[in-house]
């Protein structure tokens, strides 16, 4: 069986000048990883977390495995990258990222999710943004499914309502005329992640890694004021942006179409999901005809006779 876990990070709240403090991107991401896997991968997650935050550790009073419950969160590691963080912070974001990117590639987890930059002054609806995330996510994850697996999806939980309403917009789709996910072996189902490794490396990834970094790379109209646009964060992407683009992967909708596991909507700069991977790079020139070497022999435009000397036949 395959495991997905679901976060987000940022709210619909609008965007105003008047907050700084409002994060301009959305993001709602999941990380596969294989059920076989999770006492390996818990316990690996678990020394991390007390490698680089020994608070971590002198807090678990009943035992180690109680470092579970040392609540780091996402935002902690991506202040590390800020212009005006000091270079112990600096190294530690980058080690603890390192490290849980390296546990992601020794288990082939991939990452799914969608993202959206926000408008200024543009209210935004929360249940159809987490729906539509949501929908996305099962379709891509039930689509990457091998043929002998089955899949079981656990969102960060949140208030009853907001569960309940994100959980009925999926079972229309898992148990109507045309049932969707059929990998799936039910519902998603809604944890916390004060036990769940699993959202927490899924909080990791959407608010220390996908949420600043398409703030710094998409949101440059609001850097003067938002602070979340800090172009610190833009290290991100020149430490681990080929690597996070290693993790996603691209699968066929019910249309045949090719879609990317993890889609950006922007339509504020409209640059597109590369640009998180790696700066945009300008085409080079062809050179102009004029500055092309010549190919052909010019033509002789004088006579033979005018060069020895004598005069041509019939001249005067």
């Amino acid at each position: 069986m395959q495991l997905c876990y679901v976060d987000e990070s940022g709210t619909a709240e609008t965007l105003t000048e008047a907050d700084r403090d409002q994060q301009p991107a959305i993001v709602i991401a999941g990380v596969s990883l294989p059920e076989r896997d999770l006492l390996d991968i818990t316990h690996r997650w678990l020394e991390l977390k007390a490698r680089f935050y020994p608070s971590a550790a002198s807090r678990a009073r009943g035992g180690w495995l109680d470092v579970i419950l040392h609540n780091l969160k996402g935002t902690t590691i991506r202040n590390g990258f800020k212009t005006r963080a000091t270079t112990r912070q600096k190294r530690n974001a980058v080690g603890f990222l390192d490290g849980m990117l390296k546990l992601l590639e020794s288990y082939d987890a991939k990452i799914i999710g969608r993202m959206w930059i926000k408008e200024l002054d543009v209210e935004n609806e929360d249940m159809s943004m987490h729906g539509a995330g949501l929908q996305h996510i099962c379709a891509a994850f039930d689509a990457m499914l091998p043929k002998a697996e089955r899949g079981m999806v656990v969102v960060d939980s949140q208030t009853y309502r907001h569960n309940h309403q994100l959980a009925h917009s999926m079972f229309t789709q898992r148990f109507g005329k045309t049932p969707r996910h059929c990998g799936l072996v039910d519902m998603p189902v809604f944890g916390h992640s004060d036990n769940h490794a699993g959202l927490q490396i899924a909080d990791m990834i959407c608010s220390a890694l996908l949420a600043p970094l398409a703030a710094a790379v998409y949101a440059g109209p609001y850097k003067s004021w938002n602070r979340h646009c800090d172009r610190g964060f833009i290290d991100i992407r020149e430490e681990f942006g080929q690597r996070i683009a290693a993790r996603t992967f691209t699968w066929k909708d019910y249309h045949g179409q090719d879609v990317p596991s993890l889609t950006l909507s922007n339509p504020v700069s409209k640059r597109g999901i590369k640009l998180m991977w790696s700066p945009e790079t300008k085409p080079r020139r062809k050179p102009s005809p004029k500055a092309q070497p010549r190919t052909t022999p010019r033509r002789r435009t004088h006579n033979r006779a005018g060069r020895s000397g004598r005069s041509a036949p019939g001249s005067k």
